[in-house]
């Protein structure tokens, strides 16, 4: 029913300037029809700043033109809402009624297919009942069992986890986000991602652990670091790390939830979270180190929203013996993650993508898919043939650093 356009152009063109992407090639090639275009944020008035609209008036009268129907209008400033010049673009000849009308009347046309004007809004309490129904959360723990990834399994044998006997197992709950005793927003934010509906009822694995059905096991959490929120900084606290250790070396096993661990904001994983580097943040990577040292075993979950690093050589792998990459999990992460560190459900999940070894690969030459674009290392006969029968430049080789990816495009055991 709605499509949005990108920020980006297509062709040299700007997406909400652009008729023949909207027009032609969406609603008439695509079947799109009466269907819905809603801007991206303020991506109206800019087309001015793309020096292809003389005025916000002239931008609005393009984007109209080439079939954007709703302005998503950010910011507080009326001045920069693309479509308040409407009626500057009429007065100016610059659109017609008739170009009104045709965006009108498929506005009109959502709305009536939404059923806005026989029953009025949606009722929000009743919506959330229906949005938490049982059947939605057996849905969102499936999705969450199929799309983590188990990366390193040490001797194929580290995980499911086997219960030790009527008393259970001793676990080390670990990092700063890894309990709902954390009183921390960070927690439940880094598992559902940014641009979630506020409310969302989200299981922690320390709440799963302790429900699980006959289990007896010692559930203990330790942050390890600063708050996630101090992310900026070191993250290192010399007593948080000193008190996870403790716990980790008098544990059977040590289970690390590490990652993009604070979310999109302070420089984790979201829109305009860029970072220029792949490692661990904050404390974490000091943490995993200290522990995998004295851990009887070492499991790490990451959450995260992007490929990880684990230091010089990526070394932090070393004393992991297995990984798991669960991405923004959603609410269902605590049950799908017991499930899958238990064996109650085999791990079936695969990378989306290839992971670099460090930040330095990112765009390079080495990578497979630009080798295509950029030809000269598939000229050059650069590096060497990879068994995946791609081919891999070896200008990043040395005694610690392979130009092979870390974990593979579709990789996961």
């Amino acid at each position: 029913r709605a499509v949005m356009p990108a920020h980006n152009t297509v062709l040299d063109v700007p997406c909400h300037a652009n008729e023949w992407l909207i027009n032609d090639v969406l609603r008439d090639a695509f079947g799109f029809g009466k269907g819905v275009a809603l801007s991206d944020c303020n991506d109206i008035g800019v087309l001015a700043d793309f020096r292809i609209a003389a005025n916000r008036s002239h931008a609005a009268a393009l984007a109209l033109k080439a079939g954007v129907d709703w302005d998503l209008q950010c910011g507080t400033d009326p001045q920069d809402w693309g479509y308040n010049a409407l009626p500057q673009a009429l007065k100016d000849g610059l659109i017609s009624l008739g170009d009104i009308d045709t965006t009108v009347r498929r506005v009109l046309t959502h709305k009536f297919a939404a059923g806005l004007f026989d029953q009025g809004p949606v009722d929000a309490d009743k919506a959330i009942s229906i949005l938490d129904a049982p059947a939605h959360r057996s849905l969102a723990r499936e999705a969450a069992e199929q799309s983590i990834v188990l990366l390193k399994n040490k001797g194929d044998s580290a995980v499911p986890l086997v219960d030790s006997g009527d008393a259970g197992l001793k676990i080390a709950l670990l990092g700063p986000t890894a309990s709902s005793d954390c009183n921390c927003t960070e927690a439940t934010f880094s598992l559902i991602g940014s641009y979630a509906l506020p409310g969302a009822r989200v299981v922690t694995l320390d709440q799963a652990l302790r429900a699980m059905p006959g289990a007896n096991h010692s559930i203990e959490w330790a942050p390890g670091m600063a708050s996630a929120a101090n992310a900026p900084g070191t993250g290192q606290d010399a007593t948080a790390l000193a008190d996870a250790v403790a716990l980790a070396n008098r544990s059977d096993v040590a289970i690390l939830i590490l990652g993009d661990i604070e979310g999109q904001s302070n420089g984790g994983c979201g829109e305009w979270g860029d970072r220029d580097s792949l490692d661990l943040q904050g404390g974490q990577l000091a943490l995993l180190n200290a522990v995998s040292t004295v851990a009887k075993k070492t499991i790490v979950i990451l959450v995260h929203g992007r490929p990880q690093t684990f230091g010089a050589g990526n070394s932090g792998l070393d004393g992991v013996d297995a990984l798991f990459a669960a991405w923004r999990p959603g609410e269902e992460f605590g049950n799908a993650m017991t499930r899958l560190l238990f064996g109650h459900v085999s791990p079936s999940g695969k990378l989306a993508q290839s992971w670099p070894r460090s930040v330095g690969q990112v765009g390079g030459g080495a990578n497979p898919w630009l080798q295509r674009v950029r030809g000269k290392w598939l000229a050059n006969a650069k590096g060497a043939i990879d068994p995946d029968g791609r081919r891999y430049d070896d200008y990043l080789s040395s005694a610690t650093q392979s130009p092979t990816p870390l974990f593979y495009f579709g990789h996961g055991l």
